[in-house]
């Protein structure tokens, strides 16, 4: 194995498993590693914030698959995203040939498959070299206008025309999106504007005055406060997403069917939901807003059955949320 000094050697271990940790603890520190371990993604995320604020960054992250909150990809693009110099390990009792590829497509270091010695892992990361201590230095950036966001979850009267309200809005003017739905609501718009007084404005003047309408459901969408180290994180995963040709619009498979969740929380613990909910696995966007909902996720997937097991048993089982309500998107001119 390659020699190196203990500071070359740091090693932050994440999965969710107590023994597990535990015996690539006294593994690796065997071979010289020093070793902090997080039991799941988020927690990983604030360490590794951490250890680049005291300046004394790991050299190597190692993590499972499965973690409880974060898909283990997930988890390695988003550490990417800020520090793609510092690399990242994937172990899985769950690997296959394609889930290494997946692996190698998203930047990772190394991948390792269960049952495995420390030895083993040990070997994998003497032939990966650690990264030089690099702290990422803040770029400036060119100033935005700034607007505002929100959601108008609209409900046409029961026998009317529902394909003519749909039109109208849809070639609105500050509408981003206008999407026919499913269950409780028959449209949702995304709308932006300069201003909230504009938005208000554009909500009585130009929505709530169509004929048809009976009911408009008024969230604002807000700015979400995290704690710092995740805040970070997600900031430089949404400037690479931004990358991409749609730019700010929410990153749409037009093959896949789609879907918004609106969720109300428990006000006291959705620090702890929201970085949850936002690196799910597929997940196009999540809003924090204001008004009768805390939160509004547009899903994908392909097929229904698949968007209501996600809601169900990824969404719906985090603790704090009390209640959540999804709207199938449909296209109205294949019905």
């Amino acid at each position: 194995m390659k020699n190196m000094n203990l500071e070359e050697k740091k090693v932050l271990i994440v999965d969710d498993e107590a023994g597990i940790r535990r015996n690539l603890h006294v593994g690796l520190t065997q071979h010289g590693f020093s070793i902090d371990d997080a039991e799941d993604g988020l927690s990983a995320l604030a360490q590794i914030e951490s250890s680049y604020h005291k300046g004394a960054p790991y050299s190597y992250v190692i993590t499972d698959m499965v973690l409880p909150d974060i898909n283990g990809l997930k988890l390695l693009e988003v550490i990417k995203s800020k520090y793609p110099n510092l690399p990242v390990i994937i172990i899985t009792g769950y690997g296959t040939e394609v889930t290494a590829d997946e692996v190698t497509a998203r930047h990772g270091d190394g991948y390792l498959s269960k049952p495995f010695l420390a030895d083993d892992l040990a070997d994998v990361l003497g032939k990966v070299a650690p990264p030089k201590v690099y702290f990422p230095q803040a770029i400036a950036e060119p100033a935005l206008k700034t607007s505002v966001s929100a959601y108008a979850l609209i409900k046409v009267t029961e026998g009317r025309d529902l394909l003519g309200v749909f039109n109208k809005l849809y070639f609105m003017d500050n509408v981003f999106y206008c999407d026919a739905v499913r269950n409780s609501f028959d449209i949702v718009l995304l709308l932006n504007a300069a201003t909230p007084a504009e938005l208000d404005h554009i909500i009585q003047t130009k929505i709530k005055i169509l004929a048809d309408i009976e009911e408009v459901v008024y969230c604002t969408v807000a700015k979400p406060k995290l704690a710092t180290g995740i805040q970070d994180f997600i900031n430089d995963y949404e400037k690479q997403k931004s990358l991409s040709p749609q730019g700010n619009k929410p990153k749409r498979v037009p093959s896949s069917l789609s879907a918004y969740v609106l969720i109300e929380v428990e006000k006291s613990r959705f620090n702890e939901i929201y970085p949850k909910l936002y690196f799910l696995d597929n997940v196009v966007s999540c809003d924090t807003t204001k008004g009768k909902y805390d939160l509004i996720l547009l899903i994908q997937s392909a097929t229904f059955n698949e968007m209501e097991r996600l809601v169900r048993e990824k969404i719906g089982s985090i603790d704090g949320i009390v209640r959540t309500k999804a709207l199938n998107v449909m296209n109205l001119f294949e019905m």
